[in-house]
């Protein structure tokens, strides 16, 4: 599974090495980020309910849980236009 990468840190500043660099301005809003997810298609959860029950919690935990994982708070689910599937049948096409 995932392990954290131990001594990692931010470094604010710094000697530029390249032409292109990125600034963050954080007294300027210019919208609201509403949160964070990704899509859950039918080969992911295949394999997901191939895990033990432990490893299904730990995936669920990296994941979703704000302190210990990725904090994912939206999902896409395919609703049957994904082009592949396991039963062999091509949608939305």
């Amino acid at each position: 599974m995932v392990e954290p990468i131990k001594g990692l840190k931010w470094k604010y500043g710094g000697e530029k090495t390249t032409d292109s660099f990125i600034v963050i301005d954080v007294d300027t809003k210019y919208q609201e980020i509403m949160g964070f997810g990704g899509g859950f298609t039918e080969a992911a959860a295949l394999q997901f309910h191939k895990l033990r029950k432990d490893k299904q919690e730990e995936v669920l935990t990296l994941y979703f849980d704000k302190n210990k994982g990725s904090a994912y708070n939206f999902g896409r689910c395919a609703d049957g236009v994904v082009q592949f599937r396991r039963d062999g049948e091509r949608h939305g096409t």
